[in-house]
């Protein structure tokens, strides 16, 4: 086990962290502690670096796998030596909801996960070191969409399958990345960049249309009513809009950010 612990050396998160782990007289137990807050791709590049195993499993600080994760997982690719990535179906917690999310990819992984445009939590990807090395690990320059980046890098180097039990609970927080829409329009746009702006093929368009209306949200949330407009128009472009998706092209040519965060507000609140 490697624990990296990428908090800011002067915090009390780490001086916590290191008094909590003076407890546990363990060889199996590493301790990395970064110089510095670098980022959670960063972290984990780390990680893998500092790993002698053959697999490398992650985990978020604020994730839970369940008891018995390793043990399905170490025998899947036992089973299969041609395998690199292996992901597994997860259960999300937030606030008080509970939401099972099943992956089913029927032919090819990295065109299903192309199409879709979002991955899984990194807290349930499981790779062989070999082949994590060999792409280059997670991009330290993505602020979100680590998971996608390296799903669809390594899915388009070597085997990759999905886990049918879900073997995680992902706690989704208020404060985390998820709703951090900053990061997420940065991190929306890179991943643009990388893999979709110069691929016409239809499950390129199809993330394309996911990737756009997700950019002009994220902007709406930031009050960005001229750069959610951009992103809308480029929706339009890939094929015949919804009636949501004009309505949301409407409240940003109104510059009415403040009554799209109200709805999106409310649907979080009484969903």
């Amino acid at each position: 086990m490697i624990i990296v612990d990428d908090n800011d050396p002067s915090s009390e998160h780490r001086a916590a962290t290191a008094q909590l782990l003076q407890q546990f007289d363990d060889p199996r137990i590493k301790y990395v502690a970064l110089a510095k807050n670098s980022g959670a791709c960063i972290a984990r590049n780390q990680g893998v670096q500092e790993s002698r195993a053959e697999l490398v499993a992650f985990l978020d600080d604020d994730d839970v796998w369940r008891k018995d994760k390793l043990q399905h997982c170490i025998a899947t690719f036992q089973q299969d030596s041609e395998l690199g990535l292996l992901i597994h179906n997860i259960k999300q917690v937030y606030r008080d909801r509970v939401t099972c999310f099943e992956y089913h990819v029927d032919g090819n992984f990295y065109n299903h996960f192309l199409a879709a445009a979002a991955g899984v939590s990194c807290s349930a990807i499981i790779v062989r070191k070999s082949l994590f090395m060999r792409v280059g690990g997670f991009d330290p320059d993505l602020a979100s969409y680590q998971d996608l980046d390296l799903m669809l890098r390594m899915s388009g180097a070597c085997k990759a399958d999905v886990l049918s039990e879900v073997l995680l609970e992902y706690q989704l927080s208020d404060t985390g990345i998820t709703f951090n829409f900053a990061k997420k329009v940065a991190g929306a746009q890179r991943i643009l960049d990388k893999f979709y702006l110069n691929d016409e093929t239809t499950a390129a368009q199809s993330g394309k249309r996911v990737l756009y209306s997700a950019l002009g949200d994220y902007n709406m949330m930031l009050g960005n009513a001229a750069a959610a407009l951009q992103a809308y128009r480029k929706l339009a472009h890939c094929g015949q809009p919804d009636k949501k998706s004009r309505f949301k092209l409407v409240l940003a040519q109104m510059n009415l950010t403040f009554i799209f965060r109200l709805l999106i507000n409310l649907k979080k609140r009484f969903a």
